[in-house]
């Protein structure tokens, strides 16, 4: 064990390891949580405070969702597939909220992390701007305002009060609650979590039917509803039930083999709202996959059975954790 300072926090460092093929080392932050850090991307860390803040921001994300953070170096990256714990530095800092009102969506959700419970109590201490996606206390205290005006959140401090005590390096307390105009929004943000569907998107064709079949089996022993559009009965145009389905479904999975363009677009849809995909694709079709696909984890198989273990094996590790 020792002691590491990288983005402006101390860190606990623990002795170095292997992880797959990885060398890494666990960094513990009471406050922020624990990353494995590569010795590679540790070589590669400039300091800067513009972008630090929001490394720290990601970090703590992660460690509320209860995901397993790797930061890794690019070259790494390239070496295999990952799941989507791995992450580059430049991929984290991506991933950190654009605009004023992500911030407050993103904040509000992270809230509901530490406490999912109607009417329970948020309490953040001691308050690090960090935590909240902000750079300092001043814009923490200006995004917890306009939140609080808009009657999405409650504080029962004063908050320019908390707000001070807290610059001053006091051990303060911020005691928050969801209000109703919170809950409406995560209600409907993030509905497909409460969601037993499956939307299973892949080529009709006569070669895969079995494979659809076997899919939808897969999904129904795991206690999901599995929806193949073509068997849903509708009179409405085709390309907004597609879309009305994705909306609605916990996670979908996108077998790619033979490569319709409708399943990536289904896919990316699905991407595009925050819904988990599962990609897969037969082994011997794996090297015509979209360029901009490849990163992702697939499931790859070449027969039924290896696809409905392996299947199985991945909505277990990374949807029902």
């Amino acid at each position: 064990m020792g002691n590491i300072k990288i983005w402006g926090q101390n860190w606990e460092k623990e002795e170095k390891t292997r992880y797959n093929f990885l060398r890494i080392f666990k960094l513990q932050n009471k406050q922020i949580g624990t990353i494995y850090l590569s010795y590679i991307a540790n070589s590669e860390i400039v300091e800067n405070k513009d972008t630090d803040f929001k490394i720290l921001s990601m970090i703590y994300e992660y460690s509320q969702k209860k995901i397993d953070l790797f930061i890794i170096a690019e070259q790494e990256k390239q070496k295999s597939p990952f799941n989507q714990g791995y992450k580059t530095i430049v991929e984290l800092l991506d991933e950190f909220p654009k605009t004023i009102q992500e911030k407050q969506e993103r904040i509000l959700y992270l809230m509901y992390l530490i406490n999912p419970q109607l009417g329970g109590i948020i309490f953040l201490s001691p308050v690090i701007p960090q935590e909240l996606y902000c750079k300092n206390f001043d814009e923490l205290n200006f995004l917890l305002s306009i939140m609080i005006k808009k009657k999405i959140v409650f504080s029962f401090n004063n908050l320019d009060f908390a707000i001070v005590k807290s610059k001053t390096g006091e051990n303060n307390k911020l005691k928050l609650r969801i209000l109703e105009n919170g809950w409406l929004y995560l209600d409907e943000k993030h509905k497909h979590e409460n969601s037993k569907q499956v939307f299973i998107a892949m080529s009709f064709s006569e070669n895969l039917e079995r494979i659809g079949e076997m899919i939808s089996k897969t999904v129904s022993n795991l206690e999901f509803d599995p929806l193949i559009i073509k068997d849903k009965q509708h009179n409405n145009e085709i390309s907004g039930e597609i879309l009305f389905e994705i909306k609605r479904s916990h996670f979908l999975i996108a077998d790619v083999t033979e490569h319709k363009k409708g399943v990536y677009f289904e896919a990316g849809f699905a991407m595009g709202l925050g819904i988990p995909v599962i990609w897969c694709c037969k082994a011997d079709d794996l090297d015509n996959t979209h360029f901009d696909t490849r990163q992702y984890n697939y499931v790859v198989w070449n027969d039924e059975k290896e696809l409905e273990e392996k299947l199985k094996d991945r909505i277990l590790g990374t949807i029902l954790l």
